[in-house]
């Protein structure tokens, strides 16, 4: 699965544009003109137009790397080059007067030159969320977001199969947040409904997933957060299997999910050049019936981030562990099946301009496993420039 997938996109620095900074400026100027009696205007002065608090950036890339298996395969490797075009486009209006309201586009497409299997892979999200801010610490909102994707799945955690696959399809995300802080301290309550429709090998689904999180700022900025979630996942046609993994006629799978994670994510300087991420987080799935398709998932994240000038550079590691308790691997009598994930990442931006920056990425990714289907390794380079106006 892209990296980009991986994180969903939030509006962390306000974007600026020119013709609004010159609006801005102009209003001032009049205010002042007016209140030293140098000149006086024959109208009345007017509050500022409503437009000014909307703003918008656009972002386009272009590049292209290689990737040694782009299927996402156990044997049956497709090394290939690529070619890569993305854009991401956000209207934004800041939160003058307590409420703040986000739209955010992106999408990447990613076209292999000797892939049959996978000529190409595409997702574009759509993600809009208002919030309203009160003056005693509480903020309640509202989000909505479109995901579509055409890409390889890794289906050890959706529908618990084997191995991957390609599928395309839809997901909406609707979730409403209250949020309370004070002191440096905060509280947040999200309860996300959420609906999937993906084509064959995956299968529909509708889920209710709420969760609750425990954060505290200090320093730089910095922050540790501790959350705990449940869902309820319901399959549209998946039927749920015995033990000996039989398909029982007339059911449907349905899978809760507990979950805990904590969270670091720590300034080492004033300046902020210095950032490092830890992440860890546990969750246990059980289905409704025989626990065929039960699975414990332990995950971990590290990510370290350096600034300074124009360069940027982030290096990002990253640990997960499947313990089916009930499936057999096949590979010896009474072997539980389990499957180990391990990926480390290095990526690096040098702005060359205020709008024009090159960057470059190298990702592996191993998956060793007592299923064949499960076990593979990924290798991707790429590089590219983006622009931002």
């Amino acid at each position: 699965m892209d990296s980009r997938l991986r994180a969903h996109p939030s509006p962390f620095t306000w974007p600026s544009r020119p013709g609004a900074s010159v609006c801005l400026w102009l209003a001032s100027a009049t205010a002042a003109l007016g209140a030293s009696g140098g000149w006086t205007p024959n109208v009345p002065m007017l509050e500022p137009s409503p437009m000014l608090l909307w703003d918008s950036t656009w972002t386009l890339r272009t590049g292209g790397g290689y990737r040694d298996n782009p299927s996402v395969a156990h044997t049956f490797r497709e090394p290939s080059g690529f070619a890569s075009t993305g854009v991401d486009w956000m209207l934004i209006r800041p939160p003058t007067d307590g409420n703040l309201f986000y739209l955010f586009f992106t999408g990447d497409d990613r076209r292999y030159l000797h892939a049959p299997a996978v000529p190409l892979e595409e997702t574009f999200i759509t993600s809009t969320q208002w919030t309203h801010t009160s003056s005693d610490g509480w903020s309640t909102g509202l989000g909505l977001t479109h995901f579509y994707a055409d890409q390889v799945f890794d289906l050890s955690s959706d529908n618990n199969g084997f191995g991957t696959a390609r599928a395309r399809g839809h997901t909406l995300i609707l979730k409403p947040v209250t949020k309370r802080e004070a002191n440096g301290w905060s509280v947040e309550l999200e309860p996300a409904v959420s609906l999937q429709y993906f084509g064959q090998p995956l299968d529909n689904y509708r889920e209710f997933a709420p969760r609750t999180k425990l954060s505290r700022s200090y320093g730089y900025k910095s922050s540790i957060e501790v959350s705990v979630g449940a869902g309820r996942r319901f399959y549209d046609t998946t039927r749920l299997l015995t033990a000996d993994g039989v398909a029982v006629a007339g059911t449907h799978e349905q899978l809760t999910t507990k979950l805990a994670e904590i969270q670091w994510r720590h300034w080492w300087d004033e300046g902020h050049h210095w950032r490092s991420t830890l992440r860890t987080q546990a969750s246990r799935n059980e289905d409704n019936g025989s626990g065929y398709f039960d699975y414990d998932k332990w995950a971990g994240y590290a990510q370290l981030q350096f600034t300074r000038g124009r360069w940027q550079v982030e290096a990002i590691g990253r640990v997960a562990r499947y313990a089916y308790p009930i499936q057999l691997s096949g590979a010896t009598a009474g072997d539980r099946r389990h499957r180990d994930e391990i990926t480390a990442e290095l990526k690096t931006e040098f702005r060359w301009t205020k709008h024009l920056k090159s960057v470059a990425s190298a990702e592996w990714q191993r998956s060793v496993a007592n299923t064949a289907f499960d076990d593979f390794s990924v290798s991707t380079f790429q590089t590219g420039l983006e622009w931002e106006f």
